[in-house]
């Protein structure tokens, strides 16, 4: 879970792996349920890299259709109703 080093995890595994496709899918997906309904964990995601970890994920996969649904949904979690996350 997030309380135990969860969204640190899920980043630091997209960061090591960037070029995996299924890795950054599933970060994209694990972000997305972490932050969803959950404000704390959408401040948590953003301070640890979560927000640019999914973006390098889009660009580096622009091709890969579950990527880029994945990582639309986890944006779209982190910035909604989070005016921070949307700067």
């Amino acid at each position: 879970t997030a309380d135990h080093g969860g969204i640190e995890a899920v980043v630091a595994a997209m960061d090591a792996h960037a070029g995996v496709e299924g890795v950054q899918e599933w970060g994209c997906k694990a972000l997305r349920t972490l932050c969803y309904n959950n404000d704390e964990n959408k401040v948590k995601t953003a301070d640890h890299g979560g927000i640019e970890a999914v973006v390098a994920a889009m660009d580096a996969h622009a091709g890969v259709e579950g990527v880029q649904e994945w990582g639309c949904k986890a944006l779209r979690t982190l910035c909604y109703n989070n005016d921070e996350n949307k700067v």
